[in-house]
């Protein structure tokens, strides 16, 4: 398994995002034919990211190409279970990655689209946001 968290940071404890917004960037496809919206706000984590990227690969086999648009760069601490109140922030537990509303999660290219809608409906499952298909104007 790829270990996906930033090599080098300037602070390794971040204040917690607020979701409730709407993104502006990353809205529409840049590299790939098809993608995948986020329709909700939430957090990814590594392993989904992981486990969607393998999934994908078995499936285009070498004739697609997979981007995935998001990284997870943002820290989630947790305190002990015995501490008490006060004294700091917790240690870095893990990492994840805040997606909002419109961002553009995966896209794919170079496979036709039966086959990226089977597999982009087959990832919708494992992640924890709820996602739609999107493909660019000239496949329409």
């Amino acid at each position: 398994m790829i270990n996906l968290r930033p090599r080098n940071v300037k602070y390794n404890k971040i204040h917690t995002k607020y979701l409730g917004k709407k993104n502006k960037k990353g809205i529409n496809l840049t590299f790939g034919s098809f993608g995948l919206k986020a329709v909700e706000n939430g957090r990814i984590f590594p392993e989904q990211l992981e486990t969607v990227r393998k999934l994908i690969t078995s499936e285009i086999k070498a004739e697609g190409t997979l981007y995935i648009n998001i990284f997870p760069d943002n820290s989630l601490t947790t305190k002990a279970i015995g501490s008490r109140m006060g004294n700091g922030k917790g240690n870095v537990n893990t990492w994840c990655s805040y997606v909002h509303t419109g961002k553009i999660i995966f896209e794919v290219e170079n496979i036709s689209s039966k086959l990226a809608f089977g597999i982009l409906n087959k990832i919708k499952i494992y992640l924890p946001i709820q996602t739609k298909i999107v493909i660019l104007k000239k496949y329409k």
